[in-house]
């Protein structure tokens, strides 16, 4: 066997090999695409946030309360203090609204609503 050829044994490692390190640089891209999913993800999910966030301050006719599924408030925008509904709300507490009448139905509704999302 002349140094050029090659045997079909040492052929066959060979494009094994070959295919291993194509699996491998796949692997990596992968795992690099995956990272580059999660960072866009993330930061789409920060953007959202932001708009969101911006949305409620901008609303100016509206009071709005964040509540959570026990309707305790987590947090509310600049037009829930102005308007006298928010003077002794604090985050957590659901007891301060300062028209208790009104507050209590509507954290019924938004308890039984988030409640019924949630199952």
């Amino acid at each position: 066997m002349e140094d050029s050829e090659v045997s079909v044994p040492e052929a066959r490692l060979r494009s094994a090999e070959l295919e291993l390190e194509r699996l491998r640089e796949l692997e990596r891209a992968v795992r690099e695409s995956s990272r580059e999913q999660r960072r866009a993800a993330h930061e789409a999910l920060l953007a959202a946030d932001a708009r969101f966030h911006h949305l409620v301050e901008a609303v100016t006719d509206y009071a709005i309360f964040m509540l959570d599924a026990d309707g305790r408030v987590l947090t509310w925008n600049a037009e829930a203090q102005r308007t006298g509904y928010a003077p002794g709300v604090r985050a957590g507490y659901q007891e301060h609204f300062a028209k208790p009448v009104e507050a209590s139905a509507l954290l019924e509704a938004v308890r039984t609503w988030t409640r019924s999302r949630l199952q």
